[in-house]
């Protein structure tokens, strides 16, 4: 019931989050994911330079109690209000149309910044997946 011009000028961002377990700096194997595996998942190799990258999974040990992983952090998504986009909120617009202009501004999605943690070796495709899915 708040009227979306109130809406739009008090907000700055909008931030979405995620927990996810962090692979054990112990025991994750490298591997070399496939291109097909990579597509599934929707990893874009064209913008990583065309290379397959060299990715980690979960193998488990002592130190993490056999589940690979140990700790948690967050995946975040920050959406920042600029003028256009507040202005699209104050017009009634469509949520996807918001998130479009959003990414064109440079905004990353939950996916994306998963994927981010899984090329710097923090976790894996599978824990990106299942916390976003």
């Amino acid at each position: 019931g708040v009227e979306p011009f109130l809406v739009g000028s008090a907000l700055d961002c909008i931030v979405a989050q995620r927990l996810a377990r962090r692979l054990c700096d112990k025991c994750k194997e490298r591997y070399q994911p496939t291109r097909a595996e990579l597509a599934t998942v929707g990893w874009d190799i064209e913008t990583e330079g065309g290379d397959v990258p060299v990715l980690y999974r979960p193998v488990g040990c002592s130190k993490c109690s056999r589940t690979g992983y140990f700790g948690r952090f967050a995946i975040h998504e920050v959406l920042t209000v600029s003028e256009d986009i507040e202005r699209l909120i104050v017009e009634r617009g469509h949520t996807e149309d918001i998130k479009k202009l959003a990414i064109g501004e440079g905004m990353l999605t939950l996916r994306q910044s998963g994927l981010r943690t899984v090329r710097s070796g923090t976790t894996s495709i599978e824990e990106v997946l299942r916390v976003i899915a």
